[in-house]
């Protein structure tokens, strides 16, 4: 019985150490970043980040230009913006810059 017990430990340590890495690797691919719609066609709505790169997102239904997005964005697993994409996208009011 105290083997079972024992085993049944470490499986909750291993688990608690690996389960805890898998929720810090994730956390750490996704960021908040803040666009403005500059321009809408057909059902696609391009957009601008502070630093002046250009995101597209489908689905123009409520969106009207100059209108601000908080969006949650994934890097993909790598270091550079240029394949990052919008997981999420929620309508903002933000002041002008």
């Amino acid at each position: 019985m105290k083997f079972n017990q024992a085993m049944a430990f470490v499986m909750v340590i291993f688990f608690a150490i690996f389960a805890g890495g898998v929720v810090h690797t994730q956390a750490s691919v996704e960021y908040a970043q803040v666009l403005e719609v500059v321009e809408i066609k057909d059902d696609l709505v391009y957009m601008v980040d502070w630093d002046g790169n250009e995101w597209i997102w489908e689905g123009a239904e409520d969106w009207n230009i100059g209108d601000f997005a908080a969006a949650t964005m994934n890097t993909n697993g790598t270091e550079i913006i240029y394949n990052d994409i919008i997981v999420n996208l929620r309508y903002t009011r933000i002041a002008a810059r």
